[in-house]
């Protein structure tokens, strides 16, 4: 099942990010959608991993409370990852915004 759920999911993917590179989105949109799409991704994440922490218990607990901190933490530093480079960008002429380093918003 898992199987044919990636084969499934993976072309919708390429084709949102095609859909999405291409279109022409305001800045206010773009939170909003980032903003949405980070909510779907906390609820999913805390109602998939709530139950099993909370059945927790025996002396495996903070070993399996530290597995899950670590994944956490290595997931958490996969998407910061997309952070390493980055800036923001400005309109040509806006010589405030060059010199705030595009922070000026």
């Amino acid at each position: 099942a898992a199987f044919f759920n990636s084969v499934t999911a993976f072309p919708s993917t390429i084709v949102g990010a095609v859909i999405a590179h291409q279109a022409d989105v305001s800045a206010n949109w773009q939170g909003l959608l980032l903003a949405f799409g980070a909510g779907i991704y906390l609820f999913v994440a805390i109602t998939e991993l709530a139950p099993s922490v909370m059945t927790l218990s025996g002396g495996s607990v903070a070993r399996a409370s530290a597995s899950r901190l670590l994944v956490f933490a290595v997931g958490a530093a996969c998407i910061g990852l997309v952070l390493i480079d980055h800036a923001h960008c400005a309109p040509e002429g806006l010589a405030a915004v060059v010199d705030a380093a595009g922070h000026a918003h």
